[in-house]
């Protein structure tokens, strides 16, 4: 098959550039992986602030180590404010009729009852509220769109004859439960970490990283999306890593695994690309090509054009701030973020402070004591200290030396943090379910 255009003969040869496709997408998807550096580790940054991990590597035994929600708080609601616009006040979309379609408005109503129909199937509010919430996090919002062929069973009118009491042909029906394949809608929602864009913004390329169990890759092989024979080679090469990893054991301690045996996993890199040569022209032909790279090192679908209608890939990308000439653009919660840091580390000194002044610092002369291990464990509140009889009444066994206090200062300047969270993150805005002012 000929590709855009080229003459038969140009186009893609199976087995004869296999080495050179797997080597350029591994070189465009470490390219793309090399650019995104940065934006992973304000991406994690975000994401341990919306878990609530922290590290409190310098902090001492005894110092507060405490989590405000301030990132999943203000995410959850400006997400929940979102999803609440698309399913609480009706029809949030249109269907319009060209000036010269044929069919009249009774279709377009059709049209949109259908539209309305397959995305709910698909939860499409819960899609965009989960997308939101990763553009907070994440920077881009990033779905993938495509057809799928789905089993269904359909019931079905089976219709015969049959010879009643009075000898008579009559007509019976039953109704039958069939099993058919029907073409569905299926949207994706993209994990940026397995999405590597062009960084040129030229769109030369882009790769979606996916995990498949094994079954699943066999299953789509037997339906003709990859290459069997390529198949039988990973399966073999499982083999031998078993073997390896038996080997070692007898020799070194094994590792505990959470993963059972039995589930064997393939990554695969989906290709949507024009594949250059080494003098950086278009290879054999091979531009807007859709192929698949097994484990980095299998070619496990053969380039082939790109099928969709429309000629592109099947990304649909949206940042929620948008930076001019950039790819990945910024997070919502990249300035968020650190403001919620500074405010957890002022309010565990708060905290440490309250407790302080309450317990304090205190000492102790063990050797006036009637029972030194009455102390031992520490001194809660409401304990009595029995003292030696030959203890003077001027001398003090147990003395409170140094107490905490909160500074006004601190509680002043943990207001304006938390002023400045809200301001950043507009949730003053939303809680009011508003929208944020343009800024035009």
């Amino acid at each position: 098959m000929a590709l855009h255009g080229h003459a038969e003969g140009d186009g893609y040869v199976p087995g004869s550039d296999e080495t050179h496709i797997i080597q350029i997408v591994t070189a465009y998807r470490k390219e793309a992986r090399d650019a995104k550096r940065i934006w992973e580790q304000k991406t994690r940054a975000n994401w341990n602030a919306y878990h609530g991990r922290r590290s409190w590597r310098h902090k001492v035994r005894g110092q507060s180590k405490e989590t405000i929600p301030k990132v999943p708080m203000a995410t959850e609601q400006i997400s929940g404010y979102i999803k609440t616009g698309l399913v609480e006040f009706g029809d949030w979309f249109d269907v319009e009729l060209a000036n010269d379609y044929i069919l009249e408005s009774i279709d377009a109503s059709a049209t949109r009852r259908l539209v309305k129909d397959r995305l709910e199937g698909l939860d499409f509010a819960t899609l965009i509220a989960d997308g939101v919430k990763v553009g907070l996090m994440e920077a881009l919002i990033i779905y993938k769109v495509y057809m799928i062929d789905k089993k269904k069973r359909v019931p079905e009118v089976e219709y015969g004859l049959r010879v009643n009491e009075l000898g008579e042909s009559e007509m019976t029906q039953n109704m039958v439960m069939r099993e058919t394949v029907v073409p569905e809608l299926a949207i994706d929602l993209v994990r940026a970490w397995d999405y590597y864009p062009d960084p040129s913004g030229r769109g030369l390329y882009k790769i979606h990283r996916v995990e498949r169990d094994i079954h699943e890759v066999i299953a789509m092989a037997e339906a003709g999306v990859y290459k069997y024979e390529v198949i039988e080679q990973i399966q073999t090469n499982f083999q031998k890593a078993e073997d390896k990893v038996a080997r070692a054991a007898t020799t070194e301690s094994p590792i505990g695994e959470s993963t059972p045996k039995e589930r064997k996993t393939v990554t695969i890199d989906e290709v949507w690309a024009t594949i250059l040569d080494e003098r950086g022209r278009v290879q054999n032909g091979m531009e807007n090509i859709v192929c698949a790279v097994a484990n980095e090192q299998y070619l496990i679908r053969d380039p082939e054009p790109n099928r969709f209608w429309h000629g592109e890939d099947p990304f649909v990308e949206a940042p929620i701030v948008r930076v001019p000439h950039s790819v990945w653009h910024k997070a919502f919660m990249d300035h968020v973020t650190p403001l919620a840091r500074a405010h957890d580390e002022l309010f565990n000194l708060i905290l440490d402070g309250a407790i302080k002044s309450v317990w304090g610092v205190s000492q102790i002369r063990l050797a006036d004591l009637e029972n030194p291990s009455q102390v031992s464990g520490g001194i809660g509140p409401g304990t009595t200290l029995a003292i030696k009889q030959s203890v003077p009444d001027t001398r003090e066994a147990f003395k409170r030396v140094d107490t905490g206090n909160v500074p006004q200062e601190a509680m002043a300047i943990t207001n304006l943090i938390d002023r400045e969270i809200q301001a950043a993150s507009l949730v003053s805005e939303t809680k009011l379910g508003l929208l944020p002012p343009r800024q035009v």
